[in-house]
């Protein structure tokens, strides 16, 4: 007898949580789950204010931050952007067969207006004015110093 009250207490406690954790109308009010406190990752303006040019470690932070890493590989890694490893001086072929050569001016050039490469498809996003003067001159000495 005292066993099948207990039981009866126990299905009684899991009952109403199932209630609770359902919000069903004959139940208290549902217990808020507590949310884990979210991680902010700052932008990285680490020199946002020197006078000293940016330098590739800044680039490469914003590379990865403004994520550019998800289309680019800086290895020679096929992604649907093309590597970025050896852009400096080499040859590139545009969609219109027009050939011409990596430079840092194109590459800045590429975040306002991309120029289509072929075998690549027209995937790259224009950036206008959403990258500062720092951002892209940081972007662009990651880039040069890549092998």
């Amino acid at each position: 007898m005292v066993l099948s009250r207990r039981f009866g207490q126990v299905i009684a406690t899991l009952s109403m949580v199932t209630c609770v954790g359902c919000g069903h109308p004959s139940s208290p009010a549902p217990v808020q789950p507590v949310q884990p406190a979210q991680e902010t990752h700052p932008e990285p303006t680490a020199r946002a204010n020197s006078s000293a040019p940016p330098t590739a470690a800044e680039g490469e932070q914003l590379f990865q931050y403004k994520g550019c890493v998800s289309c680019h590989s800086v290895d020679g890694t096929p992604r649907v952007g093309p590597p970025l490893n050896g852009y400096l001086g080499r040859e590139l072929s545009l969609a219109d067969g027009t050939r011409v050569v990596g430079s840092e001016a194109r590459l800045r050039a590429s975040l306002d207006k991309p120029e289509p490469l072929k075998d690549y498809p027209v995937a790259m996003p224009v950036y206008g004015d959403q990258l500062d003067a720092r951002t892209r001159q940081a972007i662009t000495a990651y880039v040069a110093s890549l092998p």
